[in-house]
């Protein structure tokens, strides 16, 4: 089963959404780190609209977070890919290209300030048992592919597709948090 933890792309577009102050329905509020709107966010979001760049990143963290469920399908299809030497597909194994309203919202360095005040990873002290092993099972046998670890407010699960579950770091974190979030996830019911 793969853990998806910090993907970075999901993690710039938090940052994009907290930085410049975007209400985009579909991403949950972030734990922690600066939210601090800069100059360059005012003049952007003046020039273009504030709608279209919600809706621009609304649908990129959807194609992203959808992108990361078929990892493991895209892992058979590279290798296909590599032993033919059939390029025809490459597309297919490729993340989701960037819409240029969201990429011009990116301040690298911003975004650098921004990822290193957030807290340590979730893997420092991941607590295990028998009880979210049980639980993995199970949702894996309903159909879970993928879970994605984000520095969301805490406590936040929640199933975003058939086959993919997004959980905040202290839900990951701790074994019956973890477990009670897995016991939720439905599938492809």
């Amino acid at each position: 089963m793969p853990v998806c933890v910090d993907d970075d792309a999901l993690l710039k577009m938090l940052y994009i959404r907290d930085v410049h102050g975007l209400q985009v329905a579909g991403i949950p509020s972030t734990a922690s780190g600066r939210r601090t709107r800069t100059s360059r966010s005012r003049d952007v979001l003046g020039a273009v609209g504030r709608s279209t760049h919600e809706e621009a990143l609304s649908r990129q963290w959807r194609d992203s977070l959808h992108w990361l469920v078929d990892a493991s399908h895209r892992q058979e299809l590279t290798h296909r890919i590599l032993e033919s030497g059939d390029r025809s597909q490459l597309r297919q194994v490729l993340p989701p290209a960037w819409d240029e309203r969201t990429q011009s919202l990116l301040d690298l360095e911003g975004y650098s300030e921004w990822h290193a005040s957030l807290s340590p990873s979730v893997f420092m002290n991941t607590e295990d048992g028998d009880e979210p092993r049980a639980a993995l099972a199970s949702a894996t046998k309903r159909g879970l592919r993928v879970i994605v670890v984000l520095p969301l407010s805490e406590p936040h699960a929640e199933e975003f597709s058939a086959g993919g579950m997004l959980m905040s770091w202290e839900v990951y974190r701790g074994a019956g948090s973890r477990a009670a979030a897995l016991e939720g996830f439905r599938g492809a019911s």
